[in-house]
């Protein structure tokens, strides 16, 4: 009888511990897919600078020139375009506006990349 109760501990324990795997398992899974997601949405906050400095010059402005139809100062476009300082989507929704494009425009991969 002994014998018995002790397999069913080892198997009460067994059980425990591939639950307990399977709910680290679930956690490191979760866990990769949240770095996935927050890599894609930094990795799309790193294409404005290139896209905003392509548009603006595909369409003849300088930096002075954007910055004045939109009330900021050419530093404030120096900035987005170096990547030293991400626009607020107010700013990205006025660019877009004296651009002609589309606001989600800033956040698509080149073509040429």
């Amino acid at each position: 009888m002994e014998n018995w109760l002790w397999k069913g501990c080892e198997l009460r324990r067994e059980m425990e511990n591939k639950s307990h795997q399977a709910i680290l398992e679930y956690k490191h899974q979760t866990l990769l897919r949240a770095t996935k997601a927050i890599t894609g949405v930094l990795e799309s906050l790193n294409l404005v600078p290139n896209n905003l400095k392509e548009i603006r010059q595909a369409r003849g402005l300088t930096q002075l020139q954007l910055a004045e139809k939109i009330g900021v100062k050419y530093c404030t476009i120096s900035s987005y375009e170096a990547g030293k300082v991400d626009p607020p989507p107010t700013q990205l929704e006025k660019i877009a506006n004296v651009l002609g494009c589309p606001v989600d425009y800033f956040f698509l991969k080149s073509e040429k990349a």
